[in-house]
């Protein structure tokens, strides 16, 4: 792919494919998008702006992603809980790797959101132009197969979630003493009195979807409500908190 050209990412059986690789690891800065070429195989747009068929499914492909950088689903689900949005992007702090649809849409394309340079909806083609700024400042344009409200609305969310997980982090640097008063943003009682009320909220929905998704596997059906109240009860009470 040349800089500035632009690749129809919902036509892929007609995309000019540069390289068939059977080994590439995405990462978040080698990378500009990936999208489901069939079963099994992945197209992906590398950094340096090459169409490459990787010849992984999609979801090993983002399986693989998770490892690297130890993205935990239950974490993540607590996150989106917090948040209007069922489409969950794999959010890791300022790296998000966002999807243009629910994960089942067989025409999603999940991109590097940290390279975006641009987004806009093209009417006469009923697409989403994304364009990519790589680190060396080389522009790449690819169509997607969305709608601008469904675009926005999951970027917005993933952007939420990225805010939650970076305020989070440096509340915890400050409350341990790392970081001073003057490097927080907003410094006042009810900031971190917000702050340690999602903390809590999220820890009581990763422990109760972890607990809830164990029990499911092991005796075949949802817990009961008496359980789970009981569960919450001990996750509220100062033996975990």
């Amino acid at each position: 792919m040349t800089p500035f050209s632009m690749i129809d990412f919902s036509d892929l059986k007609s995309m000019p494919i540069d390289a068939t690789v059977e080994s590439f690891t995405l990462k978040r800065d080698n990378f500009l998008s990936v999208t489901a070429y069939d079963d099994c195989s992945s197209v992906v747009l590398t950094m340096e702006g090459n169409i490459v068929r990787l010849m992984k499914p999609l979801k090993k492909c983002l399986k693989e992603y998770c490892e690297v950088y130890h993205i935990n689903q239950h974490e993540l689900s607590a996150h989106y809980k917090q948040v209007s949005c069922s489409t969950k992007a794999l959010v890791h702090g300022r790296y998000l790797i966002i999807p243009t649809h629910g994960a089942t849409n067989p025409n999603v394309v999940y991109y590097n959101d940290f390279y975006i340079d641009s987004s806009k909806y093209l009417d006469e083609s009923s697409r989403m132009l994304l364009s990519f700024k790589n680190d060396k400042g080389v522009v790449y344009k690819i169509l997607v197969d969305a709608s601008e409200r469904t675009f926005n609305r999951i970027r917005e969310s993933a952007h939420y979630v990225s805010k939650n997980q970076l305020d989070i982090c440096y509340e915890y640097m400050y409350q341990l003493g790392i970081i001073q008063p003057d490097q927080l943003i907003v410094n006042n009682y009810g900031s971190h009195l917000s702050m340690f009320k999602l903390i809590d909220n999220i820890k009581i929905e990763q422990i109760t979807d972890l607990v809830n998704t164990t029990y499911k596997r092991v005796f075949g059906s949802e817990a009961d409500e008496e359980f789970l109240k009981e569960l919450l009860s001990l996750i509220k009470s100062s033996k975990f908190f």
